[in-house]
């Protein structure tokens, strides 16, 4: 349950046991011990907890949180920053966990990077170990861009003059007027949409956009996202099936981090995991105006939802609706992560878990723990 996003362990079945949590099985984070002796991660002590005491998972004795106390041993906090973990972003094995961050900050050539340059014309944003790259030929890129956008624009008006147009507008559900790719193209590149999409996004052209089922790769999605963050008139974003993967997800958020306008962003049955969980909860700490976050049917586990959950009690008191519809790595396991949340919750009214892996008695104990709390607010659908 602990949270260790961006590196996984090295020979798990080799690290000492004395320095596992009991309930996440994995090297403590944030320790804590018990007045019995006994020793957690801080956050999977927190998920564990009822509402004033917890039930120590190893002794069963009751204990309370201000017995909680935070380990500190110099000794002992040394041994656990030299495990071992491979980086997830760019597989180098052999990093000391003490060390991982400084990987990520300073060295890992897979982690996302924004140009530097002072003018605002400049949006590249693509892998570290391609940002000198890039820096050596920035300003010719971007007049290249220009020159490049200013053909763009000359061959859509003589598209749309001789051809069909490459977007269309219809209403959707909740009769929403959304403008969507011309289902007439056949044979419309991923590349084209992008660039299509970049042009309608920074001349503020759309309100509702629907991109469902166009594949896109993450090389062009880079292109889109590159486009929302000085963005004002956009309100709904849909991605569903457009092969949105982590690489996807962390342009996204990077891009509406600070944006005050997106509303709704639906990620419906993509290939987004825990990894693309933490970049999207990275985001949730700074977006001040999404309110809707679908992501139904990707490969969200436990561990996505516990750091979902956590964003949205300490940092986030906008998002409304969340949706996890489908999400088969969502087990059992989560309920202490959802009794966290009918808990500590202020602001969410309606969270989806309809189709995951839930047992028939886990369920159960949900909603009885949701009446206990007489939580009318926050509609959980199971």
């Amino acid at each position: 349950m602990a949270t260790n996003i961006g590196y996984k362990y090295e020979n798990e079945e080799s690290i000492d046991s004395n320095l596992k949590c009991a309930i996440c099985n994995e090297p403590f984070i944030d320790p804590i011990v018990t007045q019995g002796q006994h020793s957690f991660c801080s956050q999977c002590s927190n998920l564990w907890m009822k509402p004033d005491q917890l039930t120590c998972p190893i002794c069963r004795k009751t204990i309370f949180r201000y017995g909680l106390k935070p380990i500190t041993m110099i000794s002992f906090i040394s041994m656990l920053n030299q495990v071992f973990g491979k980086c997830i972003l760019c597989n180098q094995s052999h990093i000391q966990r003490g060390s991982f961050q400084a990987h990520i900050d300073k060295t890992c050539p897979k982690k996302i990077a924004i140009g530097t340059a002072s003018t605002n014309d400049c949006l590249w944003t693509g892998f570290r170990e391609e940002l000198q790259a890039h820096l050596n030929t920035c300003r010719s890129s971007r007049r290249q861009i220009k020159e490049r956008t200013i053909k763009n624009q000359e061959n859509d008006i003589e598209t749309i003059s001789t051809c069909q147009p490459i977007f269309k507008q219809g209403i959707f559900t909740d009769n929403i007027t959304f403008t969507f790719v011309n289902p007439a193209l056949k044979h419309v590149s991923d590349q084209e949409i992008a660039m299509a999409v970049y042009e309608l996004i920074i001349n503020d052209q759309c309100t509702n956009l629907n991109l469902f089922g166009h594949y896109i790769s993450p090389e062009n999605f880079s292109v889109i996202a590159s486009a929302l963050s000085n963005n004002t008139s956009l309100k709904i974003l849909e991605l569903g099936q457009c092969n949105v993967n982590d690489s996807a997800v962390q342009f996204l958020a990077t891009n509406i981090s600070m944006h005050n306008h997106l509303e709704c962003l639906e990620l419906y049955d993509n290939w987004i995991t825990d990894i693309g969980v933490e970049y999207l909860v990275n985001m949730l700490q700074l977006n001040q105006s999404l309110s809707q976050l679908k992501l139904a049917y990707n490969k969200i586990g436990n561990q996505g939802v516990s750091m979902l959950i956590k964003v949205i009690i300490n940092h986030n008191s906008k998002l409304k609706y969340l949706n996890l519809e489908g999400n088969k790595l969502i087990d059992n396991s989560c309920i202490y992560s959802i009794f966290y949340l009918i808990k500590n919750n202020r602001a969410l009214q309606k969270l989806n878990m309809e189709n995951c892996n839930l047992s028939w008695y886990i369920k159960v104990l949900i909603k009885f723990y949701r009446k206990i709390f007489s939580l009318k607010n926050l509609e959980i659908l199971l």
